[in-house]
């Protein structure tokens, strides 16, 4: 499910990551098998896939970033950093290998119970 609440831990970041890029493959192994045809219906619709799986990897991307910037207590306005070439695979790599903060830590500094 996408949701844009709550944290993603660095595991569920990475999973979510390994999953991104095995449907990217997917995809392009669907869309290569319709391209190849010389079908105007095919490569309609190797085209809507390809839409629809671009659309779907930036929703996901997005959402698992936001929540894993919170995780870490950055500010979520970073997650735009996704769409800049070579700053996107640097901030992946920050995001994997910094251990997020306790949930206090976003409540304000509150005293445990």
């Amino acid at each position: 499910m996408v949701t844009f609440k709550g944290r993603a831990d660095r595991g569920t970041y990475a999973f979510t990551w390994a999953a991104v890029i095995g449907f990217a493959f997917v995809a392009a192994f669907a869309m290569t098998l319709l391209g190849d045809s010389n079908s105007e219906i095919a490569s309609s619709i190797s085209l809507v896939i390809y839409a629809a799986a671009v659309v779907g990897i930036v929703v996901v991307v997005v959402s698992v970033t936001v929540r894993r910037l919170r995780d870490i207590s950055w500010p979520v306005w970073l997650a735009v950093l996704q769409f800049v070439p070579l700053i996107n695979l640097i901030l992946i790599l920050i995001l994997l290998f910094t251990p997020g903060k306790p949930p206090q830590a976003e409540q304000g500094g509150g005293h445990p119970v």
